[in-house]
């Protein structure tokens, strides 16, 4: 608390920090410039206290979440959620030990959104799920590769580091046992969000809880 207050209002005399759980909690006057240069004071803001937090206590990872400014405290509320959501994000996917601001977060925006709901894995992706659990497989993983390098097998295999032909019989069998074309644009879309979407449940539910601090 008291280097992250030292931080911010070397910034902003002003400025409100305070505890929610255990978070820390920022609130800045980030001027009245155009938006793009309010986002770049936040942010900058934000990345010192990463580095002062890792300068003064190493054992502990920091992360900050910076929300949209709002022109009211009437937003105060959906900022807020906007700054935890790129600090549970920026700590999940990425490891933490980083500013992270919420209009950055791309389509993980899209994905947290609908990480709870039911039928958003695809019934073909849950069939491959299905055997690599029982079989003991690397199906999905080897989708995921394909869907990344957008069908072109020579990089896919060589960040699997498979042989070409391998993953052309891996590629083959996906296919028959998801019952899908792996062709048609529609099911990859499917089959990716899919993948994206398991891959977030995956990283939110082991992730450990860690002090984080969004702004």
């Amino acid at each position: 608390m008291e280097l992250v207050k030292l931080e911010v209002q070397a910034i902003d005399p002003e400025a409100l920090v305070g505890m929610r759980s255990s978070s820390l909690v920022v609130l800045l006057d980030v001027g009245r410039e155009a938006g793009a240069e309010r986002k770049s004071a936040a942010i900058r803001l934000a990345e010192s206290i990463v580095r002062r937090v890792a300068a003064f206590l190493q054992d502990t990872r920091v992360t900050v979440g910076v929300g949209q400014d709002f022109p009211s405290f009437e937003h105060l509320a959906e900022s807020f959620r906007q700054a935890e959501l790129a600090a549970e994000l920026g700590q999940t996917l990425w490891g933490g030990n980083r500013a992270v601001h919420y209009d950055d977060l791309g389509i993980h925006r899209v994905l947290f959104a609908l990480r709870k709901h039911e039928g958003m894995v695809p019934a073909a992706l849950q069939r491959i799920i299905d055997h690599d659990e029982e079989h003991g497989t690397e199906y999905v993983l080897t989708l995921a590769a394909y869907l990344r390098h957008m069908g072109r097998m020579r990089s896919a295999a060589e960040e699997l580091g498979i042989h070409r032909n391998t993953l052309e019989y891996r590629v083959g069998r996906i296919a028959e046992l998801a019952d899908t074309d792996l062709e048609n644009a529609d099911n990859r879309l499917a089959l990716e969000l899919g993948i994206r979407l398991l891959e977030l449940q995956r990283s939110t539910s082991s992730q450990r809880r860690v002090p984080r601090a969004p702004a």
